[in-house]
């Protein structure tokens, strides 16, 4: 199977073989604090009571979120993506030199031009000469498109980089004290909502394996509805279209979300990949043993966890979250629940995985696949 479609009405979602199998996955993430110590560290002045500031308690009763991994010091250097480097690849038995593809995703590069991050992190990590960097500027649905990205080569041993700096990015007063830009009252919600996170996995290509990835920017067509334009996320500053140092530009180099447009994509996106992945693989939320969500946030998590467990059969155990205590990990949030699984034993060798990620862009997608005899 090469390009199946996906069932109509499904979305522009096509289906593609993917020949491959994990060979081993490893997490760092920040230090988890509460909401109300976040909130006093960053202090969001309150829109409403002027003078005051929220809460820890504001910020659970609007987000959710009641803990969030976010560590500027730590997370300010390479050595927790190393970190997750070297012990994926310690645990997969592979050497940087056998490794002869490698992608790297994240929406907070130290580096923003040419994939300077991608240049510097492999020359760190010994990655031969004549593997090239693959940079993805992408965030919570990149799982998807690198995994789409991997089903078009012949690669041997694929790995995946994610990692995210939030912190850093988001502890500038431009997210809470911006007179300028458009959704400057919402702001504070990007870095109530975003955390510090790093992961890799590493895949080895198995001919015999029957695994499958769906992947869809929905730009002609969202399910039965006219394509899905909004790009859930503006960060608008910092490039040509606004210069570094040029007005307003500083106002505009921030991650601001669209709330509305964000909870319609996501619980709408999700449904929209099961369904797709149904096409492709009939019956496959009986034989996987996790379904790996992309933990956007905790009411919206749940609210489709609820979804798939009413309508479609899965099991609560089937489907972990942890955005509530971790905050939204982006990229490296699916790693961290298959490496918290595979720590703690719940998934072994063999075991079938199926992952589900919508993100901004707007891009959604999943994949289907299985852990390697060396998990």
């Amino acid at each position: 199977m090469q390009d199946r479609r996906g069932r109509e009405g499904h979305g522009d979602a096509a289906a593609r073989s993917l020949p491959y199998v994990i060979e081993s996955v490893a997490t760092v993430v920040a230090k988890d604090i509460s909401a109300e110590e976040w909130a006093a560290r960053v202090r969001i002045p309150n829109r409403k009571l002027p003078g005051k500031l929220l809460s820890g308690s504001d910020v659970v009763r609007i987000t959710g979120i009641e803990r969030k991994c976010w560590d500027p010091e730590r997370f300010g250097n390479w050595t927790p993506v190393l970190d997750a480097v070297h012990e994926a690849l310690a645990r997969g038995q592979t050497r940087a030199e056998e490794v002869d593809l490698v992608i790297i995703v994240t929406a907070t590069p130290f580096y923003p031009q040419l994939g300077a991050d991608g240049f510097d992190l492999m020359r760190r990590l010994g990655f031969r000469d004549d593997v090239p960097p693959i940079q993805l500027q992408a965030g919570c649905a990149a799982m998807a498109r690198a995994m789409q990205l991997i089903s078009t080569t012949g690669a041997l041993r694929p790995l995946i980089i994610a990692y995210e700096l939030s912190s850093k990015y988001m502890e500038s007063r431009v997210y809470y004290e911006n007179q300028s830009h458009p959704l400057k009252d919402t702001l504070w919600m990007s870095p109530a909502l975003f955390s510090d996170g790093a992961g890799a996995m590493l895949l080895r290509r198995a001919p015999e394996a029957k695994g499958v990835v769906i992947y869809s920017r929905d730009a002609q067509s969202f399910g039965e509805d006219a394509g899905f334009h909004d790009p859930l996320i503006d960060y608008a500053g910092g490039g040509a279209a606004h210069a570094p140092g040029t007005p307003g530009a500083e106002e505009l180099a921030v991650y601001a979300m669209n709330g509305e447009a964000t909870r319609r994509y996501y619980s709408k996106g999700m449904m929209l990949n099961h369904h797709a992945l149904e096409a492709a693989s009939p019956g496959y939320v009986r034989r996987v043993k996790r379904i790996y969500m992309h933990q956007a946030s905790p009411r919206l998590v749940e609210h489709v966890r609820e979804t798939l467990v009413r309508d479609v059969g899965a099991t609560p155990e089937q489907l972990p979250h942890h955005a509530h205590r971790l905050g939204n990990l982006v990229a490296p949030a699916t790693l961290k629940l298959l490496s918290d699984d595979v720590e703690g034993k719940s998934v072994v060798a063999g075991d079938a995985l199926c992952f589900s990620v919508v993100g901004a862009g707007p891009e959604r997608g999943g994949f289907l696949i299985s852990m390697a005899g060396r998990a």
